[in-house]
């Protein structure tokens, strides 16, 4: 579907929207002090299409895949360590290879879930480049894939129990995953402390309001 107003052209797909401007578009995270023509990609899968899941260390061969939540953790569990972390894979085989990009910056949105409602702790963590593939509906704590501890992008700790983490700027990896796609296995989001207690707690894919699911923003 297109629709044209003026020099805005807006392209919306399934789960892709596409805004190129000549002037500038909040939405698109443009420019405004380039005259240039600019692009945006805003990837933010549905349910169908998206791919995150948990990996808790207390349930080691069990699969989070398909739960509404991405929660990255410390806690216990009737007295046993809880250690949850978070994976989140995007699909750019819709930009070609080499593409120069301007910036990529991901949005968390936090949403509860059943009694896990306030984020709370020194609950700082760290988003790492995962460097194996991986399945939304069998990856587990057992056998999560590998990440590099550099580079990383560093997310400070939330400021209030209902903080929504926007614009994280993971331009260097998503640029790298852009010019080498076979490498592209998305993201590991791990506390930079594991010990109890912290809890960051955001939406996945799965939750019902899409307006909530992991957003990456792509700039040319």
């Amino acid at each position: 579907m297109k629709l044209k107003v003026g020099h805005i052209i807006i392209i919306i797909s399934s789960y892709l929207l596409y805004t190129t401007a000549t002037s500038c578009v909040k939405e698109a995270k443009c420019d405004c002090s380039a005259d240039t023509v600019r692009i945006a990609r805003i990837f933010q899968p549905t349910a169908s299409i998206g791919k995150d899941a948990v990996i808790e260390s207390i349930a080691p061969d069990q699969n989070f895949g398909n739960q509404t939540m991405l929660a990255v953790f410390s806690w216990t569990s009737s007295g046993v360590f809880n250690n949850a972390r978070a994976l989140i894979q995007f699909d750019f085989s819709s930009i070609p290879s080499q593409t120069s990009i301007a910036k990529a910056e991901l949005s968390l949105y936090w949403k509860p879930y059943s009694n896990l409602t306030d984020q709370t702790g020194e609950n700082a963590f760290s988003i790492y480049r995962v460097t194996q593939p991986w399945n939304e509906s069998t990856v587990t704590w057992n056998n999560q894939p590998t990440f590099n501890n550099t580079p990383k992008v560093a997310v400070p700790k939330t400021m209030a129990v209902d903080q929504s983490l926007l614009n994280i700027d993971v331009t260097t990896m998503v640029q790298d995953m852009i010019n080498n796609p076979s490498s592209n296995f998305g993201f590991m989001l791990q506390l930079n402390n594991e010990f109890p207690y912290s809890l960051v707690i955001l939406a996945s894919s799965n939750d019902p309001d899409q307006s909530k699911h992991p957003k990456l923003i792509v700039s040319f």
